[in-house]
């Protein structure tokens, strides 16, 4: 029973933040506001535009896409607000991993960021593979004839060739991004998205000329697929709205987070969020859904509509829009991997490289690359549409639970207001310091061997031997490594037991979301026999969720002075986890056995791997990184 309970304590441990966690700047902040919303904007709108749209009203939704689009508009400000108030609490690389870690345990985390890498390499490949299919209208149908002759069909799919052209894309903007400097990579990056937003502009302004009301029909018509057809086109759209979590994930190179994060992700939410309603509602008008192609739709839509020289004026906005989600996935998904390397649970010596030239782990980018263009040759282009989303949406969930039980968490986590984040030092004023500091600590302990303070000594002359402008960043955190108090203060601060209830109650918040989420969608109907028993289920349930999001809210908070807070805590993280788990349910059945299948695989890379190596799981040690390649003096 024992180590029943050791074994489960080792894989729910969670990542420590350390007030003094000092740190060498191998990853600057450099990052501006308008990167971020670069970044936010460019890492799914414009697969929504080209691709997401056009598959959700033709096979989903129908011209009732546009209250899908309003449903992930809502549910991903509730989302990027969550994440805003956890970003500026641990403003590190990790973004939705980070947090799980922090906050669930090792395992979810681990299991968390392994699903969020395949997810963003499937998007890359998406991407891809549909920049190809607009290159191969660009040129009249060219490129997918030479692909079909020259190098056969994929045997499981007679429709589909290698594509070819995909991985070439992918491997030139890799290469690029690896030999670009930082600022070079950011001013391109800007271009691309300049012109996206210009090529959007001018779709809007042609569709206006081509509206036609009854293509929407009457609201048989309007409702075709019913409501579960507008929230399995929600839950297809949520991955064009995913740049919350790309923002997230450089919240460590980002300067002036506490206030750059909040704004950025709601000006990426609107962004997308305007432009996606705005071009479903037009599209939509213009044409009916049915007669959507599935390769390059917007541009074959115009085309049909015989729009002059449109096919160019969509096309050069197509590539761009896409190469920027190229991109931003790809930094993504190297993000993550070093930030999972950093933490011991995948190689450090293969991933844990950062390249300070181009400011990328380029041993991730190369794995990333390559991973994906494997995809492009092997994996047509409707599978991939179809197994995507389900990592995005747990991710969001997760997320959601999080902003909530960080709230009422006794020890308070991250960063709070008026704990300065950076202060850089000179490495004589900060080691000299940090001696007379430890010494005197020695000195007053009488268990302490009179060896370490030989060792700070022999310390301090090995970091003040190399003077110069080398300096040193301090990241600034609450402690929380003190024992938290199992009974309150009286003030109405929480405790370990009123934490316990929190916690109960939001695991129970999520179980009747589950079940919701399976009500809705395999229920039967409203207008079936027994259809009124799923509906007053669904509203119990609803109900029952609104009653744990009461209770959690009369339940005292740790009272932190935050920089930046998530509003309607717990009640809107809840109505949005409630919408995630209904969605959840509306995914196909390979996406969810994609899922499975990649899981099962992380779980056993993490027990025969990343348990036993975990940097958690490693005997404390004070550690100053004093150099650029990461060297470490243990004091």
């Amino acid at each position: 029973m024992e180590s029943m309970r050791r074994f489960f304590r080792q894989i729910f441990r969670t990542k420590t933040v350390k007030f003094d966690n000092l740190r060498c700047r191998d990853v600057p902040r450099y990052k501006s506001l308008l990167h971020l919303v670069v970044q936010g904007v460019g890492s799914g709108s414009a697969l929504g535009i080209y691709v997401y749209i056009s598959a959700a009203a033709k096979d989903h939704s129908g011209p009732a896409i546009v209250l899908s689009v309003l449903g992930v508009g809502v549910v991903s400000w509730i989302v990027g607000s969550c994440y805003s108030e956890l970003s500026c609490r641990v403003p590190q690389m990790g973004s939705c991993y980070l947090y799980s870690y922090t906050i669930f345990g090792e395992l979810v985390a681990f299991l968390v960021g392994w699903n969020l890498i395949l997810e963003a390499v499937i998007t890359i490949a998406l991407a891809a593979q549909s920049l190809s299919d607009h290159l191969d209208v660009l040129s009249d149908g060219q490129l997918a004839g030479w692909m079909r002759r020259d190098l056969g069909r994929l045997p499981w799919d007679q429709q589909s060739s290698p594509d070819i052209v995909a991985v070439g894309v992918i491997a030139v903007v890799a290469a690029a991004a690896i030999c670009a400097k930082k600022k070079c990579s950011l001013t391109v990056q800007a271009c691309l998205f300049v012109l996206h937003l210009l090529v959007v502009i001018a779709v809007i302004f042609l569709s206006l000329f081509h509206v036609n009301p009854s293509n929407w029909g009457t609201d048989s018509d309007f409702f075709r697929f019913g409501p579960q057809g507008v929230i399995s086109g929600a839950a297809l759209l949520m991955s064009s709205l995913s740049g919350v979590k790309s923002i997230a994930m450089t919240a460590e190179e980002v300067r002036k987070p506490s206030r750059n994060i909040p704004i950025a992700h709601t000006l990426s939410v609107m962004i997308c969020s305007v432009t996606l309603f705005t071009l479903s509602a037009f599209l939509t008008l213009s044409a009916p859904a049915d007669l959507f192609a599935e390769h390059a739709p917007v541009l074959r839509l115009f085309e049909d509509l015989k729009v002059r020289n449109s096919k160019y004026l969509l096309g050069v906005g197509a590539v761009c829009g896409l190469l920027l989600v190229i991109v931003n996935q790809i930094q993504y998904a190297e993000r993550l991997i070093y930030s999972l390397a950093r933490d011991k649970l995948l190689p450090v010596r293969l991933f844990a490289r950062w390249n300070i030239r181009s400011n990328t782990p380029w041993c991730c980018r190369l794995m990333v690359a390559c991973f994906a263009g494997v995809i492009c040759l092997t994996v047509p282009f409707r599978c991939l549409l179809e197994t995507i989303s389900v990592g995005v949406l747990i991710s969001f969930a997760l997320t959601c639970m999080a902003v909530v039980m960080v709230r009422y968490d006794p020890c308070q986590i991250g960063l709070g207001k008026g704990n300065p984040l950076r202060k850089s030092i000179s490495a004589e004023s900060f080691v000299m310091s940090r001696v007379s500091s430890e010494l005197s600590e020695a000195t007053t302990n009488s268990e302490v061997s009179h060896s370490v303070s030989l060792t700070l000594k022999e310390t301090a002359i090995l970091l003040t031997a190399e003077k110069g402008t080398t300096m040193y960043s301090v990241d600034r955190f609450p402690a929380i490594e003190e024992e938290c108090s199992s009974t309150s203060s009286g003030d109405g601060l929480p405790d370990l037991r009123t934490y316990r209830r929190v916690v109960n109650a939001v695991i129970w918040t999520g179980i009747c979301s589950l079940v919701l989420g399976a009500v809705v969608r395999f229920g039967p109907a409203t207008g079936e026999p027994l259809g009124w028993l799923a509906l007053s289920t669904s509203f119990s349930l609803v109900f029952l969720n609104i009653c744990c999001a009461l209770y959690i809210y009369r339940a005292p908070t740790n009272q932190m002075m935050l920089v930046y807070s998530a509003g309607g805590v717990p009640f809107l993280p809840v109505a949005a986890m409630m919408c995630l788990c209904v969605m959840l349910f509306h995914l196909p059945a390979v996406a969810w056995i994609r899922w499975s299948a990649w899981s099962s695989l992380g779980l056993i890379m993490y027990f025969t791997y990343s348990r036993s190596r975990s940097t958690e799981g490693a005997p404390p040690a004070k550690e100053i990184f004093y150099s650029n390649e990461m060297a470490m003096q243990s004091i």
